[in-house]
């Protein structure tokens, strides 16, 4: 989903405030991974993030507002990359794959956080305007953190499951050199195409649609 959709799926005035619960979730998820992977590096050893003011919630520390457009408009874009010093990191390539790994992970965390509270949004009066903004900042952030979960698990350049593989491959690996000359093409075409679209249709049945149930069977 990206912000054109939502002018087919609301009427004003619901229209804006899907917008305004939109641009929040999508600036929530980018600000999370980030600061996640920060978070990490610094805790591995490598200051640089903190140094350079990398280390907090603050979003305008982690957004590239051209990215942010492009994923606003065209459904992909990207954030300000973290600084890693790989030298600076206690355990070198191990340090690498917690950092990489815990921010595709805190998406997922917050996709499931997110979804309980989606489920827990039906007990409220979604006609009040406040509660219909919750619902829809709920379901928002459930999609898009499981949007980017799944996405970064791509082994396709320059994604973090592309990272993650490169460092357990030789340099010189085909498949590797391959990417780094195609990857962005295909990540084009996938989405172009909806291909990627088709792939998380199928994850979102496996996980999200019985997580939701889950949910909803507690608490109602």
């Amino acid at each position: 989903m990206f912000l054109i959709g939502l002018f087919q799926q609301f009427e004003m005035p619901a229209l804006i405030v899907a917008i305004f619960a939109y641009i929040l979730a999508l600036i929530l998820a980018l600000s999370t991974r980030e600061f996640v992977k920060a978070f990490v590096a610094n805790r591995e050893g490598d200051v640089t993030a903190q140094a350079m003011g990398r280390l907090t919630l603050n979003p305008f520390k982690h957004l590239d507002w051209l990215g942010l457009i492009f994923l606003l408009f065209l459904g992909f874009g990207w954030s300000k990359p973290v600084p890693i010093n790989v030298n600076a990191l206690k355990n070198g390539k191990k340090s690498v794959v917690k950092i990489v790994s815990a921010s595709m992970v805190s998406n997922l965390i917050l996709a499931i956080i997110f979804s309980f509270f989606y489920a827990l949004t039906f007990l409220l009066d979604t006609s009040v305007t406040f509660f219909f903004f919750l619902q829809i900042l709920c379901s928002f952030s459930m999609s898009i953190n499981f949007v980017f979960f799944v996405f970064h698990l791509l082994p396709i350049y320059p994604l973090d499951g592309f990272l993650l593989l490169s460092l357990f491959v030789s340099p010189a690996n085909k498949f590797l050199n391959f990417m780094y000359r195609y990857g962005f093409w295909i990540l084009l075409v996938l989405l172009i195409t909806n291909i990627f679209d088709y792939i998380l249709l199928a994850l979102e049945l496996l996980i999200l649609n019985p997580l939701l149930n889950l949910w909803a069977l507690i608490l109602f």
